[in-house]
């Protein structure tokens, strides 16, 4: 009815939200790499609002969080490296199918989530190809 005249009535709904960053901090990873890595993280961070809680993992042979869920900005490169440097992985393999496991585990049940995953794509180790679907 109100359509009919002209007018509208909005419900907003908001759902939080939950981004996780993973780094591949594996030895094929080099330190230009890691460097354009922060600044596309702080740079992803400038456009995102502030509602939206976000983590960051470390992954190489292993995975690990580096900085649990909340809703402090990642928007300063040098501290995003700092986070990733005080946290380290096995660096001997790029275990893509670790980082997907604990990211599915590090999200809130029945709520998701995004990852956006860091990596050359060099997998030494594990499948991840196995587990695109249920991370899906």
């Amino acid at each position: 009815m109100l359509a009919l005249l002209g007018r509208s009535h909005r419900v907003v709904h908001e759902q939080p939200q939950h981004i996780l960053y993973g780094v591949d901090y594996s030895a094929s990873m080099d330190a230009r790499q890691r460097e354009w890595i922060s600044r596309r993280i702080a740079s992803l961070e400038s456009v995102r609002p502030s509602g939206v809680l976000r983590a960051v993992m470390v992954f190489g042979a292993d995975a690990q969080i580096a900085m649990p869920f909340g809703r402090d900005r990642l928007d300063d490169p040098s501290r995003i490296r700092q986070v990733l440097s005080e946290h380290p992985v096995a660096s001997s393999a790029t275990n893509v199918e670790a980082a997907l496991l604990s990211s599915v585990g590090s999200l809130p049940p029945g709520q998701g989530g995004r990852l956006i995953l860091f990596s050359d794509g060099r997998e030494t180790a594990g499948h991840a190809g196995g587990l695109l679907a249920h991370a899906r």
